[in-house]
């Protein structure tokens, strides 16, 4: 009976693990796609969760601003006699006040909608980080891709230059190769194995990486990145120029970068004036000076010599 019992628990345990280590390996063979890591990123990454906690505190904060303060209420009792001080209801006077504070009209309208304002602000800023957290996650997703076929590539090489070396190795036997050649194969084996250890390092940071951002465990399989599509992009220049201008939040008028352009080639002008000035100047009188001392002695012989004719 015992022994049954014992039979039983080890089958159990034994297809728990064979399961999980089936779903493990499974998981490790799907690829993941972009598209689902940025779902995935913008449900779970732990900044975009405090974002939304922040934006939902202050939203209750708001509806809270419009609210007239608690009322309190204040009860005074005085000349209790001396000899029963805890007999409140021998005391000669009580007093009860109530107050209310009442602000100024329009006042708590004004905080409720600054308030509010505040919260639009929050959700704009939830926005601006989830485009954030979405670069992020196209650069290490990219990265990640770009050193997993990196790495592909590599052992594609590293065999092809092991079965060349074993190919070398052959021909030295037979004398047909020097051991030059063979130490040359086994150098750039060895390098090439090198860069696949540093690629290997590099794509566990890139997984740690991503998992950080998913807010995953780093003990979690990643699986390979799917294939990346090569398409090129058609860009219309009209329609771009359209949706800027329909999505311009800036409030920018449609001419001022014409004039902004139209100033820069004036500024630009201006400063080509100047250096041409500068080069096409005459010498200042101590540059001739200068000039006039380093004239060569052959002239300076020569203008001797019509001096002296001259006076003769």
């Amino acid at each position: 009976m015992k022994l049954h019992k014992v039979t039983k628990i080890f089958l159990i345990y034994f297809f728990l693990v064979t399961g999980h280590w089936l779903l493990v390996t499974a998981l490790a063979q799907e690829p993941i796609s972009l598209e689902e890591l940025i779902v995935e990123a913008k449900a779970n990454n732990p900044e975009l969760q405090a974002f939304r906690e922040k934006i939902k505190a202050k939203e209750f904060a708001a509806r809270v601003e419009g609210v007239l303060d608690d009322p309190t209420f204040k009860m005074e009792i005085m000349d209790i006699p001396k000899d029963r001080p805890f007999n409140l209801g021998d005391s000669m006077q009580t007093r009860y006040t109530f107050s209310q504070m009442f602000p100024f009209p329009g006042k708590l309208s004004l905080k409720q909608s600054i308030a509010f304002k505040d919260v639009l602000i929050s959700g704009a800023e939830l926005k601006n980080k989830e485009l954030e957290i979405t670069a992020m996650v196209k650069d290490v997703y990219y990265d990640y891709a770009f050193i997993n076929e990196s790495i592909k590539i590599m052992y594609e090489i590293k065999a092809l230059l092991s079965y060349m070396a074993e190919v070398a190795q052959v021909k030295y036997s037979t004398g047909h190769v020097t051991q030059q050649d063979v130490l040359k194969i086994q150098t750039e084996l060895t390098m090439l194995t090198n860069e696949i250890i540093s690629l290997e390092a590099e794509k566990e940071v890139a997984e740690a990486r991503i998992k950080s951002i998913l807010n995953r465990s780093q003990d979690a399989v990643l699986g390979d990145p799917g294939k990346i599509k090569k398409d090129r992009i058609k860009i219309d220049t009209a329609q771009l120029m359209t949706m800027a201008l329909q999505k311009n939040s800036a409030g920018v008028p449609i001419g001022t970068s014409s004039r902004v352009s139209v100033s820069n080639d004036a500024t630009q002008n201006s400063i080509r004036r100047e250096e041409k000035k500068r080069t096409t100047s005459f010498p200042s009188r101590e540059d001739r000076s200068k000039r006039s001392y380093k004239r060569p002695i052959s002239s300076l012989a020569a203008t001797n010599t019509l001096s002296a004719t001259s006076t003769s």
